[in-house]
């Protein structure tokens, strides 16, 4: 892994560290088409996001997360045996809600709460919602290379 990304990544995290209270080991919520994604470029997300964080992780989904995907049936197949391998996070929900919307809701009541979530995922309209979310850390999937998001607008509020 370069240097660069490393440095880049640690910068990061010690903004959202002293900021907004985020301490290892961190909690990686992983969206559906995160796992899709991960699946396409061959990437071992297990291995591949701790080694770019440098510091211990949870990689975690939700239940609305592993619903969506098995609606989708053999399409994401491969996607859904990735998300079944991380541990489920607790959302509220009764009936299952779409997995974007689960997500921006976990997102909100991290915000307030002790839990801090980095979302994963390569969801433009999910990731527009979590930006105006203060202190919640996007990361996604590029050029085969796990990265974090740059801090928006709405973290220096």
């Amino acid at each position: 892994m370069k240097v660069k990304r490393i440095k880049r990544a640690n910068r990061l995290l010690t903004f959202f560290k002293y900021n907004f209270k985020f301490n290892p080991p961190y909690r990686v919520l992983v969206d559906g088409t995160f796992c899709n994604a991960a699946l396409q470029e061959k990437l071992n997300l297990a291995e591949q996001i701790p080694k770019y964080l440098t510091e211990a992780t949870h990689l975690m989904t939700t239940k609305c997360v592993l619903k969506e995907l098995e609606n989708f049936g053999p399409l994401l197949y491969g996607a859904l045996v990735i998300a079944k391998q991380f541990e489920v996070a607790e959302c509220t929900h009764s009936t299952p809600r779409a997995a974007s919307d689960c997500l921006a809701h976990l997102a909100r009541r991290a915000a307030s709460g002790k839990t801090k979530y980095l979302i994963a995922t390569q969801d433009d309209e999910l990731t527009e919602k979590l930006r105006g979310i203060v202190g919640t850390p996007i990361m996604y999937i590029k050029f085969k290379t796990v990265l974090l998001d740059n801090v928006s607008v709405s973290d220096f509020v």
